[in-house]
């Protein structure tokens, strides 16, 4: 992994549950890490559903190896929210190659 291709920041979010005014609990993201990361775009495709046009992109991240990163997390870049799909470890915990999708309104 080349640190001069890691030019992009991205955000690591967590999910967890709170609880709104009336008592009802509701999933939130905290940022946990701020990281550099490479971006990669894999394929991009519209759809339409619902009477209206939607947009998915699905991209690769590869970072820095951390022993945190989950499948449930998210990540934010540009401001759109990526769905972690699936997180692979490149070499000996050199560094992780995450996949993820964003829906693009």
């Amino acid at each position: 992994m080349r640190a001069a291709n890691m030019d992009r920041r991205i955000q690591l979010q967590r999910r967890s549950l709170a609880q709104n005014s009336f008592g009802e609990q509701i999933e939130t993201f905290t940022t946990y890490a701020t990281v550099w990361a490479e971006k990669l775009d894999a394929r991009g495709r519209e759809f339409f559903a619902a009477q209206q046009f939607n947009g998915e992109l699905t991209t690769r991240f590869r970072i820095r190896w951390r022993g945190d990163v989950q499948m449930t997390d998210q990540i934010v870049y540009d401001g759109l929210n990526f769905n972690i799909t699936q997180i692979a470890e490149i070499g000996r915990k050199s560094g992780h190659e995450i996949f993820a999708t964003a829906a693009k309104p």
